[in-house]
């Protein structure tokens, strides 16, 4: 079976910061009227720049497309959001989700647009991570995870799940200090966490109390998953039961 992906949480437990976010008016026309500083980081464009010109400056599509495809349903249906390609003052392009809506006057009259747009390129960079262990992954008999910068569990494999007795649902998108107890997870799991967010690769073996195969003995290797640029995207865990072999070694 293959790693359960959901895609909402990944871009949730990211941490984006405003340069990931921006929201831009325009008249009905589509022409800008409101360009605050998170569309000043997103696309390039200074205020001064951008306000009076075509919202097609930040758009991979023509103003004739841009019209026709989204303006007209716009004005029809009062709202409107879709995943596409936006770019950016240096003509690079990148991976956006758009939510736009209309802004009325008090007699109903549509006065403006407004949209808000998320950078999702990180979000597109974490999934395509996933499914590159995917095969890897779901094969392995070793408790394997992907891990957001939220301490969310964003995948598990087979493995995992048996190991934790809970159904899939109930791990994805979940805390991992839900799974090993508040003072554990702070005290042993978050330094490690969050040094492997920093960049740096980690090792533990500890005792831990699992509800569907009780107290076992774990070795955990923790890896940071990278983007572009080097980005820290989350964290892989692998983990190995080593309770058998570590009990030999105490009784020897």
């Amino acid at each position: 079976m293959a790693i359960e992906v959901n895609d909402p949480l990944i871009s949730d437990s990211l941490g984006l910061d405003n340069s990931h976010k921006s929201t831009i008016n325009t008249d009905v026309d589509g022409y800008i009227t409101h360009w605050g500083t998170g569309a000043e980081q997103m696309f390039g464009h200074t205020a001064d720049e951008a306000i009076g010109q075509h919202s097609e400056i930040c758009h991979q599509r023509s103003r004739e497309a841009l019209e026709r495809e989204i303006i007209t349903p716009l004005l029809r249906d009062g709202k409107l959001d879709y995943f596409g390609k936006m770019k950016r003052k240096s003509g690079e392009t990148f991976d956006a989700y758009i939510q736009i809506s209309v802004i009325r006057a008090p007699d109903g009259t549509i006065t403006e647009l407004t949209g808000d747009i998320l950078d999702v390129t990180d979000r597109k960079i974490a999934e395509d991570s996933l499914r590159r262990y995917e095969q890897i992954v779901s094969a392995s008999p070793d408790m394997m995870s992907f891990v957001g910068p939220g301490y969310r569990y964003l995948a598990v494999n087979d493995a995992y799940v048996k190991t934790l007795g809970r159904p899939k649902e109930e791990i994805i998108g979940h805390q991992v200090m839900e799974f090993v107890g508040h003072e554990k997870f702070n005290s042993e799991v978050k330094p490690l966490f969050d040094a492997c967010l920093a960049g740096q690769s980690g090792r533990s073996s500890e005792w831990f109390d699992y509800e569907g195969v009780g107290r076992r003995y774990m070795d955990f290797v923790f890896e940071p998953v990278r983007g572009e640029g080097g980005v820290v995207l989350g964290i892989a865990a692998s983990v190995r039961d080593i309770t058998d072999r570590y009990q030999a070694q105490l009784d020897l």
